[in-house]
């Protein structure tokens, strides 16, 4: 009874360490949240005329909501009616992207920025992913 006890424990003890070695192993060769691949770097257009300061998630919203408040047939979420394409820009943020403003010579609009690279724009009215 005590060695089959014995071999269970070793078991077990044997399982946890395959499992901690697959997590390390997972962890180490997950591509970093802060980075993109060289190849799927999308730069700043060249038409982009102006790029803004960092602005908060928590700024846009409010600053959109005050404009939506203007338009009282609108829906009163950030982007009106194009809240859903907002909350799909939202869900490509990582940790150290930046929101900013950005405007080119025809329209203007909001881009997430990491790094250098553009993870997706919304323009005035509609957004681009």
């Amino acid at each position: 009874m005590a060695t089959g006890l014995k071999a269970s424990r070793s078991v077990v003890l044997i399982l946890a360490y395959a499992a901690a070695a697959v997590g390390l192993a997972y962890v180490s060769l997950a591509p970093s949240q802060s980075s993109l691949p060289v190849a799927d770097c999308v730069p700043v257009p060249p038409d982009v005329v102006f790029v803004g300061p960092t602005l908060s998630v928590s700024q846009v919203e409010s600053a959109s909501l005050k404009k939506m408040a203007g338009t009282p047939t609108a829906p009163q979420v950030p982007f009106g009616y194009m809240n859903y394409e907002w909350l799909r820009l939202k869900e490509l943020m990582l940790r150290g992207d930046s929101i900013r403003q950005f405007k080119t010579d025809v329209t203007g609009g909001h881009m997430v920025l990491r790094g250098k690279c553009v993870v997706g724009q919304s323009h005035r009215g509609s957004a681009k992913v």
